[in-house]
């Protein structure tokens, strides 16, 4: 009979796995993943994706600040020389402005138009204007508001930059809107020839009154050849501060003390 060694007889360990902890790395996981968004720019982003969380601080800081855009480059801007100057005085220094009109075939003006409309309907949570501004004149017009001011002091320095804009279209016809309730007067459609599609001006410039500034253009430049009288411009749908700036513009006491205001709907 042979003798050999006996084999050791390998000892069988019953692993257990803590399924809470397990749970709880999958949940971490799953957090580091899912969508915020900014309470203050409105943008819905990752921010443990680094690139998603970059694009969110860029889109924030134009959120706040407007449009960075090279002086050089605005002085090339087709409408530059006939453009609308506006002076603000505040806390003790003089802030230059200028409205310029958004020549349709020029590409970066365009991109510039359309870039700022995307950081306005991000904010307000709104759909796609109809951007008949860039069909051209007689579909729609838009104005660009810039900072050209050598006093403004923030981390972008002196550079020029686009703080505010409204964009325009053609229409026809309206109604007539209570302010204090937002409820339309029914059985009744007024004439219009304007309606203001969008109107905006980023955070940290209002309180200058550049809304205001925007829209004292639109009478004299929104149709060639003619002076409108602020009834015939009408509101898409305006926000709370759209209301109030629409209150101020154009609004219409009613003999029954209601308030009312000129506006249309998008197509």
């Amino acid at each position: 009979m042979n003798e050999g060694k006996l084999k050791k007889k390998k000892r069988t360990i019953q692993m257990h796995f803590d399924i809470n902890l397990l749970s709880k790395s999958n949940k971490d996981k799953s957090a580091s993943a899912k969508n915020i968004v900014c309470n203050k720019c409105h943008m819905s982003y990752v921010p443990h994706i680094q690139a998603d969380s970059q694009l969110h601080d860029k889109f924030h800081q134009r959120s706040f600040e407007g449009l960075n855009i090279p002086y050089n480059t605005i002085k090339t801007f087709d409408n530059y020389e006939t453009a609308t100057d506006i002076f603000h005085k505040k806390d003790g220094k003089e802030y230059e402005f200028k409205i310029i009109e958004i020549n349709p075939k020029n590409y970066k003006e365009c991109n510039l138009g359309k870039e700022y409309i995307e950081i306005c309907n991000t904010e307000l949570n709104a759909p796609n204007d109809t951007s008949k501004w860039l069909h051209g004149s007689n579909f729609g017009k838009m104005f660009v508001l810039i900072s050209i001011s050598k006093h403004r002091t923030n981390s972008f320095g002196n550079s020029t930059r686009a703080v505010g804009f409204v964009s325009l279209e053609r229409i026809t016809k309206g109604k007539w809107m209570v302010l204090e309730s937002s409820k339309i007067v029914p059985n009744q459609e007024i004439p219009l020839v304007i309606g203001i599609s969008r109107i905006y001006v980023s955070k940290n410039w209002r309180g200058f009154g550049l809304g205001m500034d925007l829209l004292n253009v639109l009478p004299d430049n929104s149709v060639y050849g003619m002076t409108l009288k602020k009834s015939q411009i009408g509101w898409s749908q305006p926000s709370e501060s759209g209301s109030r700036l629409a209150h101020k513009f154009s609004s219409f006491k009613h003999k029954s003390g209601k308030t009312l205001i000129p506006v249309y709907v998008e197509e």
